[in-house]
């Protein structure tokens, strides 16, 4: 069976539904008009209480908002922001690479000396800095860094445990290897240790 709400604009048909009827008395009320209900017209009156059928209305009908979809929760989870400091234009582009193609990491700046990285360290704010020791006289920076409270993670080849064991002695937290080439295999089996590396310093 269907109802038939009169506005001044003309007649439309609604479903039996209480709230979608309920919501067009409400209509009706604000536009002066009726409802015919079972063949009765039926005045809806003035004005008064309109906004109190409202808000009842939009109580029983309105559905409870979704939780949050899970990309928006990841979206906005703090991901760690790395700032590379390497000499070899090489190195940097295959470290960028592990970084960023590691979920839950962001490149935050990279840059070739200490000088460089002094400036850029208060505009881009970085959580942990990956630090090329063959870069000559570190010692300051190590400790500028500690003072800042931004970890760093001493960056070395294979075979340099004596460079790695001075960096850590003079304010590195931690120590990654490079890779050995930019073969994918090699990329590949320093990421997870450099990783590993970050987070633990991070935490």
């Amino acid at each position: 069976m269907y109802k038939f709400l009169l506005v001044p604009s003309g007649i439309f048909a609604a479903d039996d539904d209480a709230a979608a009827r309920k919501r067009k008395e409400i209509a009706a009320k604000l536009r002066g008009g009726t409802v015919i209900d079972n063949g009765i017209q039926v005045p809806l009156g003035h004005r008064d209480g309109v906004l109190e059928d409202a808000r009842q209305s939009a109580a029983v009908t309105r559905p409870a908002a979704p939780a949050s979809s899970s990309p928006a929760q990841s979206s906005s989870q703090k991901q760690v922001s790395v700032l590379i400091v390497e000499k070899t234009a090489l190195m940097r582009n295959l470290i960028e690479r592990i970084i960023e193609e590691t979920p839950g990491f962001v490149i935050a700046d990279k840059t070739i000396s200490i000088e460089f990285a002094r400036q850029k360290i208060p505009r881009c704010n970085p959580d942990v800095i990956l630090f090329d020791i063959d870069i000559d006289d570190y010692y300051s920076f190590f400790d500028e860094c500690q003072n800042k409270k931004i970890p760093v993670v001493a960056l070395a080849a294979n075979g340099e445990e004596d460079k790695v064991k001075k960096a850590l002695l003079l304010g590195a937290r931690s120590y990654a290897y490079k890779p050995k080439s930019s073969l994918p295999e090699d990329v590949n089996g320093a990421k997870g240790k450099m990783i590993e590396r970050i987070l633990s310093v991070v935490k």
